[in-house]
């Protein structure tokens, strides 16, 4: 058993270095991005200035500005969730000495939250679903959603600690109907997790209905208890609705609930309200429309790249049409859905990065719907399809951005809405695939990942920089590209202690993954 635990963890930590990039990580600072730098910005005020006062974060110009107030415009949750990790990573530099920019403790460990979010939400689905999906089939999926690049990756971003809250608001609903005593400390947690969720994006309205969804889906009805008349929820429900307000009202200066507002987009809202007004049909026709392209389009489409929100959206109209007993459920399910898929309507385009990321928050319930549907358990063709895509979408992610057919665009082009846009890849299906047979895309998928970075660390610690160009050049893998040049030298300063650390993170990760998902 010891055996058989040491050889999963090995494999797991091979796959585990191979899909963390580096090329992200091993910058002189995190100030670029915008959206990126909103959410780091929120974690390194918390962890290192223990305020709300941004003067000193806000370092590539004001983005939320009012009355005096400098602001990030993206939302706190994310930097919150991530600051103890920030914290610790701002001690390890005081304690080491920042003799250099490359890789700081604090940038190291911060862009290990968002790994340590994903496997402790993958954790969350499992015990939620209660083995009612195969534990391999489960991993695929998790990891062919495409929310797992925004923790190899992009880690500053929402996503992963959208999957998070969501869970948990799923596992402890879950938790709370489950409890027989009329008290329970879940009645506590549930407005905290709400709160976290809104926190983390103020847009996801949806999560509200989860507990109506589990009471009729799991529940059937029959419980002792109702959530949302239970006291000590409506008392933690006040007091996480000061707490909000309060933030508000600190990072802001004003209390608001306008996510338009703190974006300073108050035209979206209103045009869109004008819209729905005089032409409601044809708003219906266009999200109808855009469905079909977010479902099926080479850029990204669900069907190939993200499987779970696809069958999840397919069970949940399965359920809506055969369930004898759910079909409210499951109409409210498909409201989800609906939100989130008119929020990309809105936008017109896969937001400038890997995948439709305004969707991933949704990839918890359809893992739920997934394993509570009766049309999933009558054709094992569901699970087969699953599985087998989930494969081929955690291969799109580890190519991503490998050759040019899988890059995005940095001049403006049609994307697949045939709106004209950057950062886009209408052909990325086309692109991925022909990758798969080049060379060059294996050579940048390893230079640019942690294995590659331990491997030319010990190289260079070996052989040293002239001979391992020399051994490059006599493979025929010579590097010349001013890109790999800068990676090599920034390898060369990074402190060995650094990579002990970064071993021992991965390895408490695996055996983390190894006793939680695969063993337990």
């Amino acid at each position: 058993m010891k055996k058989t635990k040491i050889i999963s963890i090995f494999i797991t930590l091979i796959f585990l270095l191979l899909f963390l990039k580096s090329d992200f990580r091993v910058i002189n600072e995190l100030n670029c991005c915008q959206d990126d730098y909103d959410y780091y910005s929120h974690a390194l005020t918390i962890a290192q200035d223990f305020d709300f006062d941004y003067s000193n974060q806000l370092v590539s110009g004001k983005r939320f500005y009012l009355n005096g107030k400098d602001a990030p415009k993206g939302f706190l949750g994310s930097g919150l969730l991530a600051s103890p990790f920030l914290f610790f990573g701002i001690l390890l530099d005081k304690l080491f000495g920042e003799s250099h920019n490359i890789l700081t403790y604090k940038k190291l460990l911060y862009s290990f939250s968002s790994v340590f979010y994903l496997f402790f939400s993958l954790n969350l689905i499992k015990k939620s679903i209660d083995n009612k999906l195969e534990t391999k089939t489960l991993i695929l999926a998790f990891f062919g959603s495409g929310v797992a690049y925004f923790a190899f990756e992009r880690f500053s971003m929402t996503h992963v600690y959208e999957v998070f809250t969501v869970s948990l608001i799923i596992y402890l609903t879950i938790k709370y109907y489950s409890d027989e005593n009329s008290t329970s400390i879940f009645s506590l947690l549930l407005p905290l997790s709400f709160l976290l969720g809104f926190l983390v994006r103020w847009t996801n309205y949806y999560i509200l209905f989860i507990p109506f969804i589990i009471l009729k889906i799991t529940f059937k009805g029959n419980v002792k208890k109702y959530i949302f008349k239970d006291p000590i929820f409506l008392v933690s429900s006040a007091l996480s609705l000061g707490l909000f307000s309060y933030l508000s009202k600190a990072i802001y200066g004003v209390v608001t609930f306008s996510p338009t507002f703190v974006y300073q987009a108050s035209n979206i809202s209103s045009n869109l309200i004008n819209e729905l007004n005089s032409n409601f049909f044809n708003v219906l026709f266009k999200l109808c429309k855009d469905t079909y392209h977010i479902l099926f389009t080479q850029e990204f489409g669900l069907v190939w790249f993200s499987p779970v929100i696809f069958l999840g959206l397919l069970m949940t109209c399965y359920g809506l049409l055969f369930s004898s007993t759910n079909k409210s459920a499951y109409f409210v399910i498909l409201l989800c859905f609906g939100q989130s898929f008119f929020v990309v309507s809105l936008w017109t385009s896969t937001a400038s990065s890997y995948g439709f990321r305004y969707l991933y928050s949704l990839i918890p319930l359809s893992f739920y719907v997934i394993a509570n549907s009766e049309g999933t358990v009558r054709y094992p063709v569901f699970t087969k399809y699953l599985k087998y895509f989930s494969i081929f979408s955690i291969l799109s992610i580890l190519f991503f951005e490998s050759t040019t057919g899988t890059q995005l665009s940095t001049e403006v082009v049609i994307n697949s809405f045939g709106i004209e846009d950057m950062y886009s890849q209408p052909y990325y299906l086309t692109g991925f695939i022909q990758s798969l047979t080049m060379l060059t895309a294996y050579l940048k998928i390893f230079a640019t990942s942690f294995l590659g970075l331990f491997s030319f660390k010990f190289l260079l610690i070996t052989i040293g920089s002239e001979n391992l160009n020399l051994l490059l050049k006599n493979l025929g893998l010579s590097f010349e590209n001013k890109d790999f040049v800068d990676l090599l030298s920034s390898i060369e300063i990074i402190e060995i202690h650094k990579f002990i650390l970064i071993l021992l993170i991965c390895i408490y990760i695996c055996n983390y993954f190894y006793e939680k998902i695969i063993s337990d």
